[in-house]
């Protein structure tokens, strides 16, 4: 049995309850969840008669830094990884060894801040690293906040840390702190923190029954005088229900007499590996949610949008940017066939193929991908046909796609409920209406929020029932997720966020938790970083993703147009296209504020 089995075996047999494993709601396949963290007594050891080991002159703020010579020295392919408890309470020590060499010594510093809670820490050992498991219970007769739980690290000031959101990567330099919505499972890909220096790296993941319990983890590194800390706080839902508010979110809290169990899981791996000391996470994931459900296809995406706000009149009332009203797909399809198809473009999505909403423009994107498109668009879908069996896939972009409509325009919304058969039908009227058409890509808008919001359900009820539901439905279908997916509603479909959010370097982390994830990064105007104008235009920018291994989704714009037969990527000069017939100019309208999501 090798190494990785083993643990694998050792961490399911720590928190997962024994019995038949659940099996998912809405359709997909059936994947088991731990239902809660419930350790076996016999696991849980008691903490160490020892007593806690002398603290450094200073007090616990003194932290005793690893031994950098002993830590280079190390040889990883045969040092075991051990985590200790010594004492009891708050104030316990936590020590992980590596190879016999102290890489982490919490030295008394508390485990979690102060609460009326009762709390008991407690230790199991993994064959690499281990669990710190925490047992909460609220004795009182009032509801009570449930602590932060944090560990800290004597690593120098320019140690590296872990950046959790989006697309985790380790970050250097300066005080790391968090947004509020830096948490789990929102912006923040994976609830994991930790900290790299001389060669080692020390990190520590939250565990909990994210499917059954859905709150959020606030998770952040910061640097706090002599030391690092690493913070993992359990939320509450936010008062006003807003997914993006300027006020931090509350702690969660616990009625009377209930108990809750978390754990974080501590390992330790060679700086350059830092994304494998969270091995028994990545165990611990795949028990809860399964693996990747989808195929990854390397190819970049050339992307249009056919409807803007900013468009709409009297005579265009829609605000279309391609008059599909007027000429139909012919013309599109001659253009794509002309100038996108020589230069290597295999695969594109349209926004807006609708239009946008005049009367309720917060609503936007337009959710009637199918329903809403013009008279002429849809007695003309059959000229797709063409893109594909020139070997094109065409997809759309449906506007807020786990919230449903009452009809174009109509200004009436809601999340989607899959249990119900008349809101299922509104989501496969679209659906089905497009794929008579040969459509076999739709991007999903606004479907990944932490906390439920009057757009979505959370990320937790999107994988519990929304992409269960859709691939059990459309199997053959794939669905990107806008905006930056977690990693449990990563193994659903690609993940979608601009650009400027991409770090240097491929996405190490992502691609070892879960083989076969793919990031879709939005290369387009205002979307990509840096304070070039242009940079959306780089050509060496948008070689550099495509090496990396992300897939990218490039806007074309009528004088620029990315030639993939060449390396780097070329930007070839096209000639002004002919211009497109359109009524007399006419008055716009006023322009009203961006939509939420900062979209056009």
């Amino acid at each position: 049995m090798t190494m990785r089995l083993r643990l694998g075996l050792a961490v399911l047999a720590a928190l997962c309850l024994p019995g038949p494993a659940r099996s998912s709601e809405g359709g997909g396949a059936g994947f088991a969840v731990p239902v809660d963290l419930a350790i076996p007594d016999e696991r849980l050891r008691e903490p160490e008669p020892a007593p806690a080991p002398a603290l450094p002159a200073g007090g616990p703020s003194a932290q005793a830094a690893p031994d950098a010579a002993a830590l280079e020295r190390l040889d990883w392919s045969s040092a075991p990884v051990r985590l200790t408890l010594h004492g009891a309470g708050a104030a316990a020590a936590l020590r992980l060894s590596a190879g016999g060499v102290d890489a982490l010594n919490t030295n008394g510093e508390p485990l979690w801040t102060e609460t009326k809670l009762s709390v008991r820490v407690r230790s199991v050992a993994l064959e690499q690293g281990g669990l710190a498991v925490f047992d909460l219970r609220n004795e009182t007769e009032e509801a009570q906040a449930v602590p932060a739980f944090r560990w800290t690290c004597g690593f120098g000031p320019e140690a590296k840390y872990v950046n959790p959101a989006r697309c985790p990567r380790l970050s250097q330099g300066g005080q790391r702190t968090n947004h509020p919505r830096d948490a789990y499972p929102g912006v923040a890909y994976s609830p994991i923190a930790g900290f790299g220096e001389h060669g080692l790296f020390v990190g520590a993941a939250f565990l909990y029954d994210a499917a059954n319990l859905d709150h959020l983890v606030g998770v952040r590194n910061y640097r706090d005088g002599e030391r690092w800390v690493a913070e993992y706080a359990p939320l509450g839902p936010w008062p006003d229900g807003k997914s993006v508010p300027k006020q931090n979110p509350p702690a969660l809290k616990l009625a009377p007499g209930a108990s809750r169990r978390y754990a974080l899981a501590f390992g330790a791996a060679p700086l350059e590996r830092w994304y494998t000391a969270f091995e028994a996470y990545k165990r611990f994931l795949h028990a809860s949610w399964g693996e990747v459900r989808y195929e990854r296809d390397p190819r970049p995406i050339a992307a249009f949008s056919f409807g803007i706000q900013e468009l709409i009149g009297a005579a265009n009332p829609k605000g279309h940017s391609y008059r599909l009203d007027l000429l139909g797909w012919k013309d599109w399809v001659d253009r794509f066939l002309r100038e996108q198809h020589p230069r290597g473009w295999r695969k594109t999505m349209i926004w807006q193929v609708a239009g946008s909403y005049a009367e309720h423009r917060g609503a936007n994107m337009v959710f009637e991908i199918g329903t809403g498109v013009c008279e002429k668009g849809r007695e003309t879908a059959g000229e797709l046909k063409r893109l594909y069996e020139r070997d094109v896939t065409v997809g759309l972009w449906m506007g807020r796609a786990a919230s449903l409509s009452a009809g174009f325009d109509s200004g009436e919304r809601w999340p989607i409920d899959t249990e119900k058969a008349e809101d299922r039908a509104i989501w496969e009227r679209e659906l089905d209406l497009v794929r008579a058409w040969g459509i076999r890509l739709t991007g999903l808008d606004d479907t990944s929020h932490g906390q439920r919001t009057k757009w979505a359900p959370s990320n937790v009820e999107m994988a519990r029932k929304f992409f269960p539901y859709i691939r059990g439905k459309y199997p053959d279908h794939e669905f990107p997720i806008e905006t930056a997916a977690c990693d449990f509603t990563h193994l659903w479909g690609p993940s979608i966020f601009p650009e400027r959010f991409i770090p240097r370097g491929k996405p190490e982390y992502a691609e070892w938790l879960s083989p076969g994830v793919v990031f879709y990064p939005i290369f387009k105007k205002g979307m990509t970083g840096g304070d070039d104008p242009k940079a959306h235009l780089d050509p060496n920018r948008l070689q550099e993703l495509m090496d990396w291994s992300y897939v990218p989704i490039v806007f074309q714009y009528p004088s620029q147009v990315f030639d993939l037969t060449r390396r780097p990527v070329a930007a070839i000069p096209l000639e002004a296209p002919a211009p497109v017939p359109a009524p007399a100019e006419e008055k716009k309208a006023p322009v009203e504020a961006k939509t939420e999501d900062g979209e056009e």
